[in-house]
């Protein structure tokens, strides 16, 4: 962890860098976001807070990491609810049709009523995808026997889809509510 050093601009009389050890070399790292450094700054101070500055973390500097990781945790936050809204591997997906009016803007007259009508069409807005197959069998060589033997084994699909689903669970559960309500 680089420890930073507040630095007040002799000029404007404000705090506007910081200088730390990096590879051996003492720098001074303006407060501009654009900056690598100062970026690597901003992620010490949300990783470790007060402990990686010498004095009272700058208030521009403090704002910014707090805005850095509130950015961070909105993006983490909307690919985790985007995970979850996707369909369980375990479960399949159904399909789901409408009626729509036809593209071409073809019409009928409706015999019932007498007024021209569009022509409808069914489309599916969303496509059947079957639940994936669990167990699964696999062919193992079995050394002892000297053979193949087959084995009922989770669908290594279904298994991935609920690991990720539990990542994503988590990075939901963890997240703070400020944040989820800007999502």
């Amino acid at each position: 962890m680089n420890v930073y050093t507040p630095k007040t601009n002799p000029l404007t009389n404000k705090v506007d860098t910081a200088e730390t050890v990096i590879d051996g070399f003492l720098i001074g790292i303006p407060f501009v976001a654009a900056n690598k450094d100062y970026q690597k700054m901003l992620d010490s101070v949300i990783e470790y807070g007060a402990a990686c500055f010498n004095g009272a973390i700058p208030a521009q500097v403090q704002t910014d990491a707090d805005a850095k990781l509130f950015n961070e945790q909105l993006v983490a936050y909307r690919k985790a609810v985007a995970r979850l809204e996707q369909y369980i591997v375990a479960d399949g997906q159904p399909e789901i049709v409408t009626e729509l009016p036809d593209p071409t803007g073809a019409t009928q007259v409706n015999e019932e009523t007498g007024y021209v009508e569009p022509v409808m069409v069914v489309v599916v807005v969303q496509k059947y995808i079957p639940p994936a197959p669990t167990p699964v069998e696999v062919r193992e060589w079995d050394e002892a026997t000297q053979s193949f033997v087959t084995r009922e084994i989770e669908n290594p699909l279904i298994t991935e889809d609920n690991a990720e689903r539990a990542a994503a669970q988590e990075v939901v559960d963890n997240t703070p509510q400020d944040v989820k309500d800007a999502a």
